[in-house]
């Protein structure tokens, strides 16, 4: 990346904290602290938080935090910083506080109500901001990208690669089990590792894998339990995931992770029955 990008990143990033208090608030300290413990047993956790809800035994709602960190590279089209999520410590992007980094952030998070987080951050470091655009191999600091509530559910799953690459799994649901009101437009698996209450007993064999890409030649036809989820979009960024980079808005988000269909034409393999 050239000098010049790299400066109007920068700049970009900084207007960013200085003029909007949720991204502010958005550094990811204490990654899965109680009581955003959740944990979907699969991927999905390096860079999600959330906290669940149980009543009776039974899953009820989720609601937390997904994360993103910026790549330092900018969408030619939308002029927006580029981000995608965190791949977790495998891939050197555990979420947390990088050792190199002198700022350390704190957050309190407190849920007044089922549609609204408050948030305080108290910086007690010497800048204003102050992170690496690249990977120096250690935690890094993810950033919310968006709030994000979940409703308990479960979907049939047909594919993953496709003409768009290795892109989210696509599953097939019926109308009337997506959640409503609301914008529920992805949904996500549970392994067994999961700390859903359904995990232990309600989980196929062929959903408990920890990549999609895992799920593809082994969970065709199978309906596994998991997560509707509606995210809302707190800053603005052009989100990359599989071959496509999306501008994202303030607000909710029915673009970037939507990955259910209601029909499909006859496929090998694939019965006509639905969950």
């Amino acid at each position: 990346m050239n000098k010049t990008k790299y400066r109007f990143t920068l700049i970009y990033l900084l207007a960013i904290f200085i003029f909007n208090p949720w991204a502010v608030t958005a550094f990811a300290d204490d990654f899965h602290d109680a009581p955003y413990d959740f944990l979907f047993g699969n991927h999905i956790d390096t860079h999600q938080e959330t906290k669940i809800k149980i009543k009776w035994g039974h899953p009820i709602r989720l609601k937390g935090f997904f994360y993103i960190i910026f790549t330092g590279e900018i969408d030619s089209v939308s002029g927006l910083p580029i981000a995608r999520h965190p791949r977790g410590a495998s891939q050197n992007e555990a979420c947390g506080d990088d050792e190199n980094n002198d700022d350390k952030f704190h957050r309190d998070l407190k849920d007044d109500n089922d549609d609204e987080f408050h948030r305080d951050l108290k910086d007690d470091g010497d800048d204003g901001f102050h992170r690496d655009l690249k990977d120096d191999g250690k935690d890094i600091e993810c950033i919310v990208g968006w709030t994000m509530k979940g409703k308990p559910g479960e979907a049939k799953f047909l594919y993953h690669s496709g003409v768009n690459g290795n892109d989210h799994p696509v599953w097939m649901v019926n109308r009337v089990d997506i959640p409503q009101p609301g914008s529920f437009t992805h949904f996500h698996w549970i392994g067994r590792d999961s700390t859903d209450p359904r995990a232990p007993t309600e989980v196929p064999e062929e959903c408990d894998v920890e990549m999609a890409g895992q799920l593809d030649n082994n969970a065709e036809n199978v309906i596994c339990p998991g997560w509707f989820l509606q995210i809302k979009a707190v800053e603005k960024f052009a989100f990359q995931h599989g071959n496509e980079v999306v501008p994202v808005r303030p607000g909710i988000d029915n673009a970037t992770h939507l990955n259910l269909v209601t029909n499909y034409a006859e496929v090998l393999g694939i019965t006509p029955t639905r969950p």
